[in-house]
């Protein structure tokens, strides 16, 4: 055995299942003869592509959303599942019912507990400048009005 440690093999038997050769015995990414300085490239040379980076988001729709409409629902669902003994009609429209009144019930227990307004409210503003800067602006937009709204709600004012 040679006098290279145990760690240095292991690091060059890892590199070497990568792919990775040490400096100078790598693959030119760019045709010299396009890139020289002397030379100016010409505008129909083809220039060598990097590698694809994935999309910063994953593509269909947002894992966050599909939550929060299942617990949105769940509740109007279960309702109507259990007042189903007293017909069909009066089930549905208790489930609807107890469905359209759970954003009010969130807004009253924002302002009845202040300490939960402003943590939804710092959290949604922070979500807000999140989708901003990735370039969602209706997504924003509705987390900025979901922050003042929280807010508000906790009795905080400008």
């Amino acid at each position: 055995m040679t006098s290279q440690g145990a760690d240095e093999l292991r690091a060059r038997h890892y590199l070497r299942r990568l792919g990775a050769r040490p400096i100078g015995h790598q693959e030119p990414t760019v045709e010299p003869r396009l890139v020289t300085p002397t030379r100016i490239i010409p505008a129909s040379a083809l220039l060598p592509v990097g590698p694809a980076r994935p999309p910063s988001r994953p593509e269909g729709p947002p894992t966050m959303l599909l939550a929060l409409l299942a617990a949105a629902l769940l509740p109007g669902a279960i309702t109507t599942w259990l007042m189903r003994r007293r017909g069909w009609a009066i089930a549905l429209l208790a489930g609807i019912g107890i469905t359209a009144a759970l954003p009010f019930l969130l807004l009253a227990t924002l302002v009845v507990f202040p300490p939960l307004g402003f943590a939804v409210g710092i959290a949604a503003g922070l979500a807000a400048l999140d989708a901003f800067g990735a370039g969602r602006i209706w997504a924003a937009t509705a987390l900025a009005t979901i922050s003042a709204v929280a807010l508000a709600c906790a009795g905080w004012s400008l």
